[in-house]
Protein backbone atom coordinates (compact mmCIF):
# COMPACT_ATOMS: atom_id res chain seq x y z
CA UNK A 1 0.00 0.00 0.00
CA UNK A 2 2.86 2.57 0.87
CA UNK A 3 4.62 1.82 -2.71
CA UNK A 4 1.51 2.78 -4.42
CA UNK A 5 1.18 5.99 -2.21
CA UNK A 6 4.86 6.77 -3.15
CA UNK A 7 4.26 5.52 -6.71
CA UNK A 8 1.66 8.07 -6.86
CA UNK A 9 3.38 10.89 -5.18
CA UNK A 10 6.51 10.27 -7.42
CA UNK A 11 4.40 10.74 -10.46
CA UNK A 12 2.51 13.93 -9.05
CA UNK A 13 6.15 15.24 -8.79
CA UNK A 14 7.24 14.12 -12.31
CA UNK A 15 3.86 15.83 -13.97
CA UNK A 16 4.60 18.65 -12.25
CA UNK A 17 8.24 19.24 -13.22
CA UNK A 18 7.25 18.43 -16.81
CA UNK A 19 4.46 21.32 -16.43
CA UNK A 20 6.38 23.68 -15.26
CA UNK A 21 9.17 23.25 -17.71
CA UNK A 22 6.28 23.06 -20.45
CA UNK A 23 4.44 26.35 -19.34
CA UNK A 24 8.40 28.18 -19.11
CA UNK A 25 8.74 26.79 -22.97
CA UNK A 26 5.48 27.90 -24.13
CA UNK A 27 5.89 31.18 -22.48
CA UNK A 28 8.83 32.08 -23.94
CA UNK A 29 8.02 30.33 -27.30
CA UNK A 30 4.72 33.02 -27.47
CA UNK A 31 6.98 36.25 -25.96
CA UNK A 32 9.15 35.57 -28.97
CA UNK A 33 6.92 34.88 -31.53
CA UNK A 34 4.95 38.25 -30.70
CA UNK A 35 8.28 39.72 -29.92
CA UNK A 36 8.62 39.42 -33.92
CA UNK A 37 5.33 41.70 -34.67
CA UNK A 38 6.00 45.17 -34.05
CA UNK A 39 1.91 45.68 -34.63
CA UNK A 40 1.12 44.35 -30.62
CA UNK A 41 2.01 46.46 -27.61
CA UNK A 42 5.19 45.25 -25.48
CA UNK A 43 2.27 45.16 -22.59
CA UNK A 44 0.03 42.87 -24.81
CA UNK A 45 2.68 40.66 -25.34
CA UNK A 46 4.48 40.36 -21.84
CA UNK A 47 0.50 39.65 -21.15
CA UNK A 48 -0.23 36.95 -23.11
CA UNK A 49 3.30 35.41 -22.61
CA UNK A 50 2.33 35.20 -18.96
CA UNK A 51 -1.07 34.16 -19.53
CA UNK A 52 -0.36 31.52 -21.67
CA UNK A 53 2.26 29.99 -19.05
CA UNK A 54 -0.17 30.37 -16.16
CA UNK A 55 -2.70 28.66 -18.05
CA UNK A 56 -0.55 25.43 -18.44
CA UNK A 57 0.51 25.29 -14.83
CA UNK A 58 -3.27 25.15 -14.00
CA UNK A 59 -3.68 22.85 -16.58
CA UNK A 60 -0.52 21.03 -15.01
CA UNK A 61 -2.11 21.44 -11.50
CA UNK A 62 -5.38 20.03 -11.95
CA UNK A 63 -3.97 17.05 -14.19
CA UNK A 64 -2.15 15.83 -11.04
CA UNK A 65 -5.12 16.57 -9.07
CA UNK A 66 -7.48 14.32 -10.88
CA UNK A 67 -6.38 11.06 -10.45
CA UNK A 68 -6.52 11.88 -6.63
CA UNK A 69 -10.51 12.65 -7.07
CA UNK A 70 -9.58 16.22 -5.97
CA UNK A 71 -10.95 17.72 -8.81
CA UNK A 72 -14.25 19.79 -9.07
CA UNK A 73 -16.89 16.90 -9.38
CA UNK A 74 -17.05 16.60 -5.15
CA UNK A 75 -18.54 20.26 -5.21
CA UNK A 76 -20.69 20.22 -8.42
CA UNK A 77 -23.75 19.60 -6.65
CA UNK A 78 -23.51 22.57 -4.66
CA UNK A 79 -23.59 24.70 -6.98
CA UNK A 80 -27.10 24.04 -8.49
CA UNK A 81 -28.03 24.08 -5.00
CA UNK A 82 -26.67 27.53 -4.28
CA UNK A 83 -28.51 29.09 -7.07
CA UNK A 84 -32.00 28.31 -6.17
CA UNK A 85 -33.08 25.73 -8.96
Amino acid sequence: MATSYVLSVVGAIVILAIGFYAAGWAGRALGRTLDRLDRIDLTLRRFAASAVRYLVLVLTVLAVLAPSGSGNSSRSPAIPARSGR
